[in-house]
């Protein structure tokens, strides 16, 4: 789960990522000069994040296995002992299975 989060997060600070590079860019190369430039461009930076990290989230959804055909077992107890969770195979139903 912290991987998840960790991905999102990356993909969400990208985009302030690649602006302050460029920006370092521009002042080494003494290129920000004039009225029209904008120190922070807050909800550019803001869209564009929001929008690689929507597209990194499904990106991500797309491409983990699925779980579709497993079923989940919570923990219990047996024999005084403690059976942790899990997910398991679904047993396959058939018509005749099926009242």
């Amino acid at each position: 789960m912290i991987k998840l989060t960790l991905v999102e997060l990356f993909f969400l600070s990208l985009p302030l990522v690649i602006f302050l590079g460029y920006r370092k860019f521009l002042v080494v190369h003494k290129k920000m000069e004039g009225a029209d430039f904008s120190p922070v461009p807050y909800h550019k930076l803001f869209v564009a994040g929001g929008v690689v990290a929507l597209a990194a989230f499904f990106i991500l959804a797309l491409s983990n296995k699925k779980i579709t055909d497993q079923k989940y077992v919570p923990a219990y107890m047996e024999d005084g002992k403690l059976i942790p969770g899990g997910f398991e195979r679904r047993e396959q139903t058939t018509k005749k299975d099926v009242p």
